[in-house]
């Protein structure tokens, strides 16, 4: 028995090191096919003397909006054949598509690639990292995504600006995913179940003659049982809402501060300190989720933000906004991963991507329409500060969906049977 307990926990001790070296890899290719690598790519269109900047602007806006479909696509994909597969299949599609275009005579050509790039991105990059983390995190799940989105902004910010020379940029990217990113890609494995049982919830489970049955220690959900829990839709309402308080802030806080403190100056005086306060929350954000409920701390990033939006109406001076511009910046950057987080806490490893990429849809959809509105009436108003307070209905149905949360629930068939190698 001593034998068998030691080799037990050799096993749960090289688990862990891979599980964080899974997160090295996730972030080294996220990195390479990320924001660096592909403005490059649309710099070899900007770069053309011929080149038309509205209809670049045009197609990448549309893509963006287009991207949220094709990410469901490759949810799921990613669900049924597993991270593996689709890393090798999008990393692969990301290197052909910048090396044609790197090399191409003619700019134009990028136009022709541009969906050949966003369905190896789709496939290659966010969505599949995130599934394997999900599927080797349990406990530090929330301080691993955390992680994972902290050094990914960092290396996109240092790469974005790397890219002096579009063609060579793009080229150097392209080659790097072949030669580094497709290697560590190959390294990439799904976590083989324990055979052991673990309890859930108090339901004692009978195997047959011969098997044996195992319950992973969160809830593992179809994508129709999970769609139909009052849990996911509290979780994406929410995500919905602070989504929207997120852009209409962004959005109007210039033109509040221009109208009301005649504050000069460009956009980047408010959005500067709105990224580093919230790319440093999101670490903040996984060591709380580390020590506290999920439901707690999402809470609390979702008061914050109720604060912002509250700060930002009654502000006596300029410095007050910088200030609620800080504090929205906590509250969007801590609840970032703690939001990817709660959908493998309540819903389990099985559809994940896919669920993911569902309350991804809704949210980028939901989020258009509710700003539409704020958006719609200062264009009518002089003084925008009366629209913006529309932003605070938004803010308060978060926190009341949070409120309302309750702990991950056994799905309805929690026990798998038999435990597989895969």
């Amino acid at each position: 028995m001593g034998i068998r307990s030691a080799l037990l926990n050799l096993r749960r001790s090289s688990d862990t090191r891979y599980g964080w070296w899974l997160v090295g890899i996730g972030v080294v290719i996220s990195a390479l096919a990320g924001n660096g690598f592909i403005l490059s790519f649309f710099r070899i269109w900007w770069s053309d003397p011929l080149g038309s900047s509205g209809l670049m602007t045009w197609i990448t806006t549309s893509g963006l909006r287009a991207n949220l479909v094709l990410t469901l696509v490759a949810a799921i994909a990613v669900d049924r054949f597993g991270a593996r597969p689709s890393l090798l299949a999008g990393l692969a599609l990301c290197a052909a598509a910048g090396i044609a275009t790197a090399l191409a005579p003619v700019s134009a050509a990028t136009l022709g690639l541009i969906a050949l790039l966003a369905m190896g991105v789709s496939l290659g990059t966010h969505v599949p990292v995130l599934y394997a983390i999900n599927d080797w995190f349990d406990r530090p799940k929330t301080l691993a995504i955390a992680i994972l989105l902290a050094a990914v902004e960092v290396l996109n910010f240092l790469t974005a600006l790397a890219t002096a020379n579009p063609r060579i940029s793009t080229l150097i990217f392209a080659v790097l995913i072949l030669v580094v990113g497709l290697p560590l890609a190959m390294s990439v494995r799904r976590r083989v179940p324990g055979t052991h049982r673990i309890a859930e919830a108090g339901q004692p489970q009978t195997a047959g003659a011969g098997q044996q049955y195992h319950c992973t220690a969160a809830p593992e959900y179809g994508w129709n049982d999970a769609v139909r829990t009052r849990e996911f839709w509290l979780l994406t309402v929410a995500s919905v809402c602070l989504a929207a308080v997120g852009q209409i802030t962004r959005t109007m806080i210039f033109p509040i501060a221009d109208y009301r403190f005649e504050v000069d100056g460009t956009y980047r005086l408010f959005e500067l300190p709105y990224e580093i306060v919230s790319m440093l929350s999101l670490v903040v954000g996984g060591l709380m989720g580390l020590r506290m409920q999920l439901p707690g701390a999402l809470l609390i990033f979702a008061v914050a933000q109720v604060v912002a939006v509250i700060l930002v109406i009654v502000s006596p001076s300029a410095w007050w906004l910088f200030v609620a511009v800080t504090i929205l910046g906590v509250g969007q950057g801590g609840a970032r991963a703690l939001e990817i987080a709660a959908i493998g806490r309540y819903f389990g490893r099985n559809r994940f991507a896919t669920l993911l990429a569902s309350s991804g849809l809704l949210v980028g959809i939901g989020s258009l329409v509710i700003g539409v509105g704020p958006l719609f009436i200062s264009n009518l108003a002089d003084n925008p500060t009366w629209a913006f307070t529309l932003a605070t209905i938004p803010a308060a149905v978060s926190v009341g969906a949070y409120r309302m949360l309750g702990d991950p629930k056994p799905a309805p068939n929690a026990f798998t049977t038999p435990d597989a190698t895969i």
